[in-house]
Formats: structure tokens, C-alpha cells, sequence
């Protein structure tokens, strides 16, 4: 079975509750589309007041329904929104997701009535802008900024915890600009074109810290 298959059969089980007629959707379904809402369209300077844990989970969320929502399309979009919650989201493998939803997609019959209840959702609350190169550039730089704990040039260098850091030079890497300049023992080090924090890098695999250097 896939590493997906767990929430492939959720998604499963939340197409069957369609059929060829579109209706409202029920409201536990509508809250469940809405919180997903919320995570697109929350601002910077909320998600950044947000613990680590609630930063983390939710950028992962975020990531994980602007690439379906390009990749897959709206019927699996909305489907992932309604099968389970947003820390449950967080735990999906983004690897190979894509490619194992498109497999899954053409397996199954598409309901008119989920066709057309995630054209209109979608459309009324302009998820096709929510989901853009920029819009994600912009997310994932608010994670790398809140996790550098408000480094400014005047308090000097500040640690973090090396999993958080390592987590954040994974995010980073491909979005801001991040590239790897060499590598430690067990540790990789990142460079970010980044006004907030341009270096960081893992001092020692015994330590297990980093330290990130303002600008």
C-alpha cells in the first residue's frame, strides 16, 4: 500500500458522501472546509504569535493543500479539507503525494455534485489566489522569520533548537532562496538570501544547536 494509503482512504470515504446532485454542504463539513480557509488565508503576523508546534503544523497544512490544490485539482482539494483535521493534515508525507493522488483520482468515479460544490467553494473564496508562487514564498518566510525567535542586529547571535532549524533550512531551501554550502558530519549547512536571517548553520552534531547570525 502507499505511505498515503491511510489518508487516501479517508479521502475515499469522503467522495462516497457525494453524489450527482450538488446540495449545501452539512455544517460539520462547512466547518471543516472553513478552518482550512484559515489556514490560507491567515496573515504572517498571526501565524508568527502562534507556538512552534501550531507554526509548524499549520505551514505544513498549508503546504500540503496549495500542492494539491495545483496538482490534484479543486474535487481533491475540497476532499482533503472535509476527511480530517488540520494536525492530522500536518502528518501526511508530502513525498511522492502528488503523484499517488493523480493515481488514485483516475481510479474512482467523480461525482457531478463534487465537481460542482468545489468549483463554486473554491471560486467564492478565491483559493486559486491564496495558493500562488508568492503567496507560499511569502508563508514560508514568515515560518524561517518566527522561528528565528525576532533575531535583529542588535541582540547578536541566538540558538535555536537544532530540529526547529534543521525543519526550517528544509522549508526554506527551495522557496527563499536557501542553498547548501557544505556539509557536517551529520549536518547540512544552509545559506538564505534572507533580510532577516542571511546565514545559519549547525556548530557541532555534539551540541545539537544552531546558531543563526543576523544580518
Amino acid at each position: 500500500m502507499a505511505s498515503n494509503g491511510w489518508f487516501l482512504e479517508l479521502l475515499d470515504r469522503e467522495r462516497a458522501t457525494f453524489d450527482d446532485d450538488a446540495y449545501p454542504l452539512p455544517k460539520h463539513q462547512m466547518d471543516a472546509f472553513e478552518r482550512c480557509c484559515d489556514v490560507l488565508t491567515e496573515e504572517e503576523t498571526s501565524l508568527a504569535k502562534r507556538s512552534k508546534q501550531r507554526r509548524s503544523s499549520r505551514s505544513r497544512a498549508y503546504t500540503l493543500l496549495s500542492d494539491v490544490f495545483l496538482g490534484a485539482g479543486p474535487e481533491v482539494f475540497l476532499l482533503c479539507t472535509l476527511c480530517t483535521s488540520i494536525s492530522k493534515l500536518a502528518t501526511v508525507s508530502l513525498k511522492s503525494l502528488i503523484p499517488e493522488l493523480r493515481r488514485w483520482w483516475k481510479t474512482v468515479p467523480h461525482p457531478a455534485g463534487l465537481t460542482e460544490t468545489a468549483r463554486e467553494l473554491c471560486e467564492a473564496n478565491s483559493i486559486n489566489s491564496l495558493v500562488t508562487p508568492d503567496r507560499k514564498r511569502q508563508r514560508l518566510e514568515a515560518t524561517v522569520n518566527a522561528g528565528m525567535l525576532n533575531c535583529s542586529v542588535s541582540n547578536g547571535p541566538c540558538l535555536l533548537n537544532h530540529n526547529r532549524a534543521r525543519f526550517i533550512a528544509k522549508q526554506a531551501r527551495p522557496s527563499v532562496g536557501a542553498r547548501l554550502i557544505g556539509t557536517h558530519s551529520r549536518a547540512s549547512r544552509y545559506r538564505f538570501k534572507s533580510s532577516t536571517c542571511p546565514y545559519a548553520y549547525h556548530r557541532s552534531a555534539f551540541e545539537c544547536v544552531w546558531l543563526v547570525y543576523p544580518q
